[in-house]
Formats: C-alpha cells, structure tokens, sequence
C-alpha cells in the first residue's frame, strides 16, 4: 500500500496553497492471511478525519458477480472507555498512546490563534503534522488503527472471493463525503525481508542505507540492529521508527557511531501499514576504517619525450603515522579529469622519490596523481600534475588506401584512420606518373579520412597516382603511405553491332546479326518491345545467329533494337527493325442500357464463327474485373444481374476456336444517380 503517512506528509505545502485544495481524499488497502482480511484505511485530510471522527466510517462489499454494495460494518472511533481499555491491554505500545491522545483532543484545538497569514500557516502545519502522527501510530499498531476508526480485521472472509471493497466517510446527514476503494484478488500478501543494506563512513559516523523505492509500496517504518557479533544478540539502534517522508528519495537510512577499527553487524525489519513487522534481513557488516593517512607528496614535477618521463616529488610523512601507511601508487591519464589507471602493481615505498613512465605510447598529454594508502586502503591523492613534453614522434603513414573514379572523373579516396590521439589531419598528394612530380591535391589540411578530387577524362595515361601522409597537432608528418594507382574510366561506347537480316521459319524469328568490331565489347543483347512491354533478350558478343522462339506468341507492332557495350558500362545501340504480326479477326462491340432502376442490358455486336467464345465481365466501382458469363458466337444481347454499384462498366474478350486470345473490350460507363 502506498503508506499512508507519507501521503500525509506530502501535503505539507504552503498555506496559500492549501487554501486552494478543497477535495478530500481517502485511502483504502487490505492485507490478507490465511484466517482473516485486514482492511485499512486513513485520510490526508484534517478536515476529512475530523468527519470520519464525529459521523464513522461505512464499510462495504461487492463480489466479484454482484452488482451492489452490501454494507458489512459501521465503524466508529473508539469512545474514551474503550480507549482506555485497549491501553491496558496494550501498555508498551507507545503508538497506541500516541493514537489515543490526539484522538482523544478535537484536531481543531491545534490550530486556534488569530487569522494572519503567518499564523494560519502555522495553523495548517501544527493540523497536518497532527493527522501525520495518527496515521505513523495506525501504520506502527493495531490497537492504534482500532482506536482512531482506520482497522477492520475480517475472521469470516472467503481466501479465494474476489471482491471489491470500499469504505465511506460520513457526514452530520449520513451521506457519504468521500470513497475509497479496493479490488481483492484472493491472493495471500506478504512482507519480503530487506536484501541489501550499503554503508558510507563518515569520520567516526557510519550511515546504514537500504532501498526506499522498492520497498515503500510493504513497509512504513523500520528498526535498525547491530551486533558485535553476526550471530547476534542483535540491539536496536533507534529509539523510535524510522521512516523517509520525501517519496523522491532512494533509500532509507540511519547513522551510527562505533570506534575505528570495530566491525558492526546489521540487520534491519520493516513495519507495514497493517501494525506488522517484516521478517528480519541477512546480516550486513562493515568493519569501520581509519580515514586518516599521513602522507603528503610535495614539489612534484614530470618532464620527458615520446619514450619516457621522470617523475619527482618530495614525500612528507606526519609524525607516528608511518606505520599505518602501506605505500604509495602513481596513476596517469591523457585528460585532467579523465579516467587514471596505476602504472605498477603494489605499492611504491613510502620514502620513494621518483619514477620513470615508459608507458607512453602515442598520448600527448600526459597527467599525474601520486596517490599513498594506509593499511585500510584509505587513500589520499596528490594534486594532478601535468608532464613538460616534447613530441618528436610523427604518427604512422595512413593503410589501407583505396579508391577510384566515376565516368564524370571525380575520384573518391579513403583509407584506414590513424589512431594517434594528437591526429590534427592528412595531406593528400597526386600525379600522373608513378616517378613524376607528386603535387598537393587540396590547399589545407584534410581533417577526414575520405577525399574527393576531380581529374581529367582525356589523359594519353591511363592510371592516377596518390600518396597520402599524416600530421599530428605538433606538426610532425608521416612517412608518405603506399602508392594507390587508380585507372581512369574508359568513357567511350563500342562499335555497336547490326541486325543484317531477320526471317519468319515456322512460330520463330530468326536474326542474322553483325558483331561488334570493338576489341573491349562485353556484352550484346536485343531489346524486344511489344504493347509496352520491354524484354532484354541477352546475346554473347560474337553472335551472328539469333531465334526468337517466342515470336509467335506475340501481337500487333513489335520492336526490335541491338545493342552493344563494354566491361565499364560505355554502350551503343544499333539498328532497329518492326515487324507487325496480325491479331485474330474477332472485332466485339460492347453498350449498356438501362431497363429499369437496377436491370441493365448489354447489347453485344461482334462477328464471332462458330467455335468462337465470348467472355463477359464487369467492373464495378473501380474494382478489379468480376467473371458474369461464357457467350457462343450466337449471342447478341444479355440482361446483367442486379447492379448496386454506383458507377460500372461491362468488359468482354474472345477465344477463338484455335485457342487465341483478343484484346479486352469495354462498354460505355454507367453512373447510377
């Protein structure tokens, strides 16, 4: 449940603010045991809770398959004679008292005083923290929930109802103020046990942390353990509940204070919204340290050169401390506030004034914290120092070059990047002979490692020449890279080659053809058109000789062009030739007229013979063509079904007795109105 002195607290706004805010609020939740049902309940509202104390509360159930709400008890604050009872029943509960003496105090009475700002804030504070108390002391304590009104226990409830519960805060005319309400789901609850405690020393104090988040939905408050021992007797720490009132929090937590060099042991139980206790967590220690380290590296200084540097300090060591230093560590970065890594294993001793950086490998910048540890592994580090650095080292010749040009001559480069952090670019070199002159391809520095050139088309050589060297941010260049030669595009078409002659031999057409005479042709191939329809019908380059065995299955124009091309793309297209290949005889006319609202009749004109056939279709509302009917070729009329479509049109074509097919036919459209 989401507890409910924490949704008390989060009221504690300003009084302006308060004002303003005129609903109330009440909250219902319910935790459920084997044997019983715990229905709690409480409100945020001072006002609200002073209803609920004067007029009760009404407590009501729905099962799952009902649709009302029968009423199960009325619940009443307890009077002072009943109050008075549960204490002596109950007299260590101190959040039972604490219940019984607000409850038995009108809220109101805190906050009487004059009507300023000033002290209506005041008002409303002193009312808020009032009702915070009473619903921490319902949270703690069954016998205080009972005394306040906020606790029903259910003895006769069914574990596998589903039901849905709410209870009603009433007013002086009985009449219900506000509503909560909660769903049961027969499932049993439970309370997990904190899983992990975390701990940060402070000096001699030590803060025990574990989750808010997470845990805030089971427990209100808790109690915090420690031991000498893991294996107990374990002693409470705090005097009273611990809880966190800001919801935007991350963890519980409570301080503690044992000697440096002692080992705690702590386990922690949580207090749910119901007056029952968690069971207890592991056991988590932590063994107190001693912060202090004596030891304070002074007039530091670093200096060297791409191979080494030398580190020297002076190291200053407190009186008596000595023997509680385990050493010192040198750490590096190539950033001021980067991330430091150790330069040796172990410990340097502590009387150690120097020490020499071989590690340098291409950074160039380098920094440097001189860090000592005592036995506890506590540290204290140095102030950064950064090294005095000469870099005469040029980074390495960019790999891995590759590149080539388009037929519009823009040649694209790229290459491998260089990894040296104190990269500041590339110069890019270029000729037209592998031993001639090597000339900048680019005015300034090339930051990126791709680049675009533009060459010429129309060299008597055929080939391009690269070179490429790296510079670092202290100018330093690189050894030039291997030489990338790229070939310049062959730009110029074959010869294209001919269709001699062509000839109809049965259901084939056959090519005669003259190859291409360009030594460089890699490929040949006929393009074939027919209605719109392109087909590519691929020819080896020598190929004199060409079938067409899907000829005859063609009507009307068709088309035929050759053409020729080379391994770069270049291609030229030869001559063309038409050959029109007549369609079958069947002519159809189509008409539609209407007969009346929804009859229509097609009027059909062809000159069918006999084995001929007609297939009539519609096409209704842009749909795609639906099958109506066969027609022999002594048809001249047919009466369409029903149509509803508001636009239509009838299509038809013929088989005719050897199996061809003509074009598809079309009557006029038909709008209905």
């Amino acid at each position: 449940m989401k507890h409910l002195t924490l949704l008390a607290l989060a009221l504690l706004c300003s009084f302006a603010a308060a004002t303003q805010q005129n609903s109330s609020h009440l909250y219902l939740d319910a935790f459920a045991t084997p044997d019983s049902l715990i229905l709690r309940w409480a409100t945020d509202s001072p006002g609200l809770y002073n209803a609920g104390r004067a007029n009760g509360y009404l407590l009501q159930k729905a099962t799952a398959n009902s649709t009302r709400f029968e009423t199960i008890v009325r619940m009443n604050p307890l009077s002072q004679l009943e109050i008075e009872k549960v204490l002596q029943d109950h007299p260590e509960d101190e959040a039972a008292l604490v219940a019984a003496q607000i409850q038995l105090t009108n809220l109101d009475s805190l906050y009487a005083g004059d009507s300023g700002i000033l002290d209506g804030y005041q008002q409303h504070n002193n009312r808020m923290l009032a009702l915070n108390f009473l619903n921490l002391s319902a949270d703690l304590s069954g016998p205080a929930a009972e005394i306040l009104g906020f606790r029903k226990v259910l003895h006769d409830y069914q574990p596998e109802e589903k039901a849905i519960y709410r209870i009603i805060c009433l007013n002086e005319q009985q009449r219900g103020l506000d509503t909560a309400y909660h769903y049961h789901n027969a499932a049993l609850s439970w309370l997990p046990p904190v899983n992990e405690l975390s701990f940060e020393q402070h000096g001699t104090r030590l803060q025990v942390k574990w989750d808010y988040p997470t845990l805030s939905s089971f427990y209100t408050a808790y109690d915090l353990y420690r031991s000498d021992k893991p294996a107990g007797p374990y002693t409470k720490l705090n005097t009273y509940p611990i809880y966190t009132a800001n919801e935007e929090a991350k963890f519980n937590f409570h301080f503690d204070t044992i000697a440096i060099g002692a080992t705690g042991h702590y386990k922690v139980q949580g207090y749910s919204s119901f007056g029952m206790v968690g069971p207890f967590s592991p056991a988590f220690s932590y063994r107190m340290l001693d912060q202090k380290v004596g030891y304070t590296a002074t007039n530091i200084s670093a200096s060297g050169n791409h191979e080494s540097i030398e580190l020297s300090w002076e190291p200053q060591i407190a009186p008596g401390s000595r023997a509680n230093l385990q050493g010192v560590r040198i750490f590096k970065s190539n950033q001021e506030t980067g991330t430091y890594r150790a330069l040796h294993p172990g410990f340097l001793p502590t009387d150690t004034r120097s020490f020499t950086d071989t590690m340098i490998r291409d950074e160039r910048m380098h920094f440097y914290r001189i860090v000592a540890y005592n036995l506890d592994e506590v540290e204290k580090s140095s102030s950064v120092i950064m090294a005095d650095y000469v870099d005469t080292l040029a980074p390495a010749p960019p790999a891995r070059l590759f590149g080539y040009i388009d037929s519009l001559g823009i040649a694209r480069i790229i290459w491998q990047p260089n990894r040296e952090r104190d990269l500041e670019g590339y110069r890019v070199y270029t000729s037209n002979r592998p031993d001639g002159t090597y000339y900048h391809a680019h005015d300034r520095l090339h930051h990126s490692n791709e680049f675009t050139d533009t060459v010429g088309l129309k060299f008597l050589s055929k080939q391009v020449y690269y070179k490429v060297a790296a510079v670092d941010q202290n100018n330093n260049h690189s050894d030039y890279s291997a030489l990338l030669i790229i070939e310049r595009p062959d730009t110029i078409a074959p010869v294209a080659p001919r269709i001699l002659h062509y000839q109809r031999t049965g259901k084939k057409l056959v090519f005669q053809i003259s190859p291409s005479s360009s030594s460089d042709v890699a490929v040949a191939y006929l393009l074939r058109s027919c209605y719109g329809k392109i087909d590519t019908l691929s020819l080896q380059p020598n190929t004199r000789t060409y079938t067409d065995s899907l000829f005859s299955h063609l009507q009307g124009e068709i088309q035929y062009q050759i053409f020729g091309a080379d391994e770069h793309g270049n291609e030229r297209a030869g001559n063309t030739i038409r050959i029109t290949q007549s369609q079958i005889a069947q002519k159809v006319e189509l008409s539609v007229v209407a007969q009346d609202n929804r009859t229509y009749l097609a009027q059909l004109r062809h000159n069918l013979s006999a084995g001929d056939v007609l297939y009539l279709f519609i096409e209704a509302d842009g749909q795609a063509l639906q099958f109506l009917d066969r027609l022999d070729h002594s048809a001249s009329n047919y009466t369409l079904p029903p149509v509803s479509a508001v636009a239509f049109r009838i299509a038809g074509y013929v088989i005719n007795r050897n199996g061809k097919k003509s074009p598809t036919y079309f009557s006029n459209l038909i709008t209905r109105s």
